[in-house]
């Protein structure tokens, strides 16, 4: 299962990235510019990411076609 998505904006070097850590079962939905130290982030459980929380961020930042992965691969790990 795939678990790690990541969109590089090439013009401004802006890293957005997902992550799901289907052991702890929540989802990381954050950006930063190559540095840690710009790295924004937030992290919310399964319950919370298909409820809608996150989803939006992800849809703008990585694309609709992510974000039905993302959904697809929480629905398939957390039942």
């Amino acid at each position: 299962m795939k678990t790690n998505w990541l969109a590089i904006d090439e013009k401004s070097g802006r890293n957005s990235y997902v992550n799901l850590y289907p052991d702890e079962l929540t989802v990381e939905s954050g950006a930063h510019y190559g540095r840690g130290i710009t790295d924004n982030a937030g992290r919310c459980t399964y319950d919370e990411f298909l409820k809608g929380r996150f989803q939006d961020i992800i849809k703008d930042e990585l694309g609709e076609v992510v974000l039905e992965e993302v959904i697809q691969a929480v629905r398939g790990s957390s039942g």
